[in-house]
């Protein structure tokens, strides 16, 4: 548990950072535990190094988690708690693939373009720029479906993804 400092940051911020920011939580929580510890200049490294701690959770390392003059022993509880929050993320990052994505071919789904299109379109009247939508239809691909099987089908989807993800 970490307890909040008066002004300072806490667990909600980190919440809030899974839920809208999630590119800012390693940077949060680092400023959390420097509040907590009255350490500066932690560090989360890619390599084990002298006096770090492993950032270990579910059987996955997400780091190091180093201080100067501070040994590993005194940096493994903070190390706990940060990678608990990580593999949170992690998971947050998963279910928000899985909730935009389609599965069979990885293109944005209905979901994601509803979410998408509307920050799009207020961008563009904001920036006052023209905005482009394209939708297009696979001609006869229920019959084709139908006649070649679903696994033929999914073959068409896939390939047709893969080709306007590479010219898009």
């Amino acid at each position: 548990e970490s307890p909040q400092r008066e002004g300072g940051l806490g667990d909600t911020d980190l919440v809030e950072s899974l839920l809208y920011a999630p590119g800012q939580l390693r940077e949060r929580a680092i400023h959390i535990i420097e509040q907590q510890t009255g350490q500066t200049g932690l560090r989360l490294l890619d390599r084990e190094a002298a006096g770090s701690a492993p950032v270990r959770f579910g059987g996955r390392t997400f780091g190091h988690l180093s201080a100067p003059g501070c040994d590993a022993d005194a940096m493994q509880p903070w190390a706990n708690w940060l990678a608990r929050w990580m593999a949170l993320e992690d998971a947050q990052a998963t279910l928000r693939q899985m909730a935009y994505r389609d599965e069979l071919t990885g293109a944005w789904n209905r979901r994601y373009l509803n979410h998408f299109l509307t920050e799009s379109i207020d961008k563009a009247r904001r920036l006052r720029r023209q905005l482009t939508v394209m939708v297009f239809d696979i001609d006869d691909f229920k019959t084709f479906n139908d006649e070649f099987g679903h696994d033929a089908g999914d073959i068409i989807l896939r390939e047709t993804i893969r080709l306007l993800g590479s010219v898009i």
